[in-house]
């Protein structure tokens, strides 16, 4: 029989049309992998648009610190730990104190605060320390996360800011985030040397010639303010430079400490602030304010953080931060000071409790201190 019967053909079409694919058709594969990707695509762009959404339209970058206890800060003692990445933050509150204890009377007394090589204070409050060589002397805190200070050899007192011996070797430190540093040799012998600011390619040092800025890729000096122009001797401590200008201790008395502002891109002087005296100093991130830690003229024990308006020399802020008491076992003192932004100013007071019976973490007695400009 050459012709199938027409009953017997349609039934045979019906029955090929509610077949379903074989599974293993290339086009049938190619399908469904295609049907998979727009789906994937699908939950991927709406988790993004959710993720925007609650965010404010940035998208965070989250980030943790490996091995750090979930129920406070770790120790500062140890300095073994990497630093973190850095807050968002105008300035980097880092704080660094040697070890110091309460005198009874032997060689090594049992109550005092252990030494804090460097270690940042992040917003949240927590320590974070980081690995500095020995001898250590902080200079500046950079945004990314690198710190610049001093290393001297061949003194007993590494932390000492006498003039330098022909045997002192002095080197200047870059500290990487997780330990690692470069290093230059800045011998000069019986010459004083401080640090006093830093960005991402210079830093900043004081000669007697006055403020130099040294570029850490080639090594070379300028001299960019000297000491002729302020009057006198420029000391480690009694600079800072910030925003492209350096405040400068210029007197200091029992009474009184007087701290000019100058512009070192034209060499002016942009002001004049005065504080109480055992004034510890930071300009703000514009360069326009000035924060200080000092003493009131009323009562020298009484420790009070202040900001000053640069141009006018207004005081702007007056918060309490401690008192130095009598007692050298709850005698108290300032670890740092920092900018959060160009109007609030943090500063880290460290003082023992009553009845202190051991030696103690920094972050166990530590107490954070804040003032906003008005």
């Amino acid at each position: 029989m050459d012709v199938v019967p027409e009953p017997l053909a349609e039934l045979v079409h019906r029955a090929a049309a509610t077949t379903p694919a074989y599974p293993g058709d290339l086009a049938t594969v190619r399908r469904r992998w295609q049907a998979r990707r727009r789906r994937r695509r699908a939950v991927l762009t709406g988790g993004l648009v959710a993720l925007v959404a609650l965010t404010g339209g940035a998208v965070p970058l989250l980030h943790g610190r490996a091995g750090a206890p979930a129920d406070g800060p770790p120790p500062v003692a140890g300095a073994s730990s990497p630093a973190p990445a850095p807050d968002r933050v105008a300035q980097r509150l880092v704080i660094d104190g040697p070890e110091w204890f309460v005198p009874d009377g032997t060689d090594r007394p049992g109550v005092g605060v252990a030494a804090v090589p460097a270690a940042e204070v992040r917003p949240d409050g927590s320590v974070v320390p980081y690995r500095v060589p020995e001898g250590f002397e902080l200079g500046a805190a950079l945004p990314d996360g690198r710190l610049v200070g001093l290393v001297r050899r061949g003194v007993a007192r590494p932390r000492s800011a006498g003039a330098n011996t022909d045997k002192v070797a002095i080197d200047l430190v870059l500290v990487e985030p997780g330990g690692r540093e470069r290093r230059w040799h800045l011998q000069a012998p019986r010459e004083r040397v401080g640090v006093v600011g830093a960005d991402d390619r210079t830093v900043y040092l004081v000669r007697p010639a006055g403020l130099v800025a040294r570029d850490l890729s080639t090594g070379v000096e300028k001299v960019v303010l000297r000491s002729s122009v302020i009057g006198s001797d420029l000391l480690g401590p009694d600079a800072r430079l910030t925003g492209g200008r350096v405040a400068v201790r210029s007197e200091a008395t029992r009474t009184v400490c007087l701290i000019d502002v100058y512009d070192l891109a034209g060499r002016e002087r942009r002001g004049r602030v005065e504080t109480g005296p055992g004034c510890q100093f930071v300009l703000s991130p514009d360069g326009r304010s000035l924060a200080a830690v000092h003493r009131t003229s009323a009562d020298i024990r009484e420790q009070r953080l202040g900001i000053w308006d640069v141009a006018t020399g207004k005081q702007l802020a007056d918060v309490p931060v401690g008192t130095v008491t009598r007692n050298p076992a709850t005698a108290g003192t300032v670890y740092g000071l920092a900018w959060d932004d160009d109007r609030t100013a943090r500063a880290v007071w460290v003082q023992l409790p009553p009845g202190a019976d051991r030696v103690y973490q920094v972050p166990e007695v530590m107490r954070i201190v804040s003032a906003t400009a008005q």
